[in-house]
C-alpha cells in the first residue's frame, strides 16, 4: 500500500505529453490533407456511414472545416509545448473526438484510443515540468507544489485506509 503513494519521477508523463502531441498533430494534420485531396471527403450531401447515437453530428461548412482541423493541428503543438496546457488539451481532445464522430468509414482504432487518452491527458498534470506553462508567473511548478501534494496524499491515504473496511463489508454483503 506504501508504493501507491510514493512521489514518482514525472518524466515519463512529460514524455506522454510531447509524444501525445506530435501524433495528434500528425494525425489531424493528414486528416486536413484528406479532406482537402478528396472533396466529398465530409460531404452532408453523400451518404455517410454514422455512429450509432452519433448521428446528429454534422460536419462544418467550408471554410469552417478547414479552420477547426488547423486550429485542433495548433492545440495539439500547445499541448506538445506545454503552453496554456488544460485548456489546449480541452480543446485538442473535444476537436479531434468531434472529427472521429464525422465519419465512421474513416475508422481506426487508434483514433477510438487517441479519444480517451485526450480526455484523460486533460486531467493529468503534466504540464509541470519542460512546459512554457512553467515559465508564467502565476503558474506553479511541481517543487512549489510537493508540500501540498504530499499533505493531500496524506490525507487521501488516511481517507482510504478509513473507508476500506466499510467497502469491504458492503461488498461481502452484496456477494453473499
Amino acid at each position: 500500500m506504501q508504493r501507491l503513494f510514493q512521489p514518482v519521477d514525472i518524466a515519463s508523463l512529460i514524455l506522454l505529453r510531447i509524444v501525445f502531441g506530435i501524433l495528434g498533430f500528425a494525425d489531424v494534420f493528414g486528416t486536413w490533407i484528406y479532406y482537402h485531396m478528396m472533396k466529398g471527403a465530409f460531404d452532408t450531401e453523400g451518404f455517410q456511414f454514422k455512429y450509432y447515437g452519433f448521428e446528429w453530428v454534422q460536419p462544418l461548412p467550408e471554410p469552417f472545416m478547414s479552420v477547426l482541423l488547423l486550429s485542433i493541428c495548433a492545440c495539439a503543438i500547445l499541448v506538445m509545448l506545454g503552453k496554456w496546457y488544460r485548456i489546449s488539451a480541452t480543446l485538442l481532445a473535444f476537436g479531434f473526438t468531434y472529427t472521429y464522430f464525422l465519419e465512421k468509414a474513416h475508422y481506426l482504432n487508434h483514433g477510438y484510443l487517441f479519444c480517451w487518452i485526450a480526455f484523460l491527458m486533460i486531467f493529468l498534470p503534466a504540464d509541470r515540468q519542460l512546459s512554457l506553462d512553467v515559465k508564467r508567473p502565476h503558474h506553479s511548478s511541481l517543487g512549489e507544489h510537493a508540500r501540498d501534494v504530499n499533505q493531500i496524499e496524506e490525507r487521501n491515504k488516511k481517507a482510504f485506509q478509513q473507508r476500506l473496511p466499510f467497502l469491504l463489508t458492503r461488498l461481502n454483503r452484496l456477494l453473499s
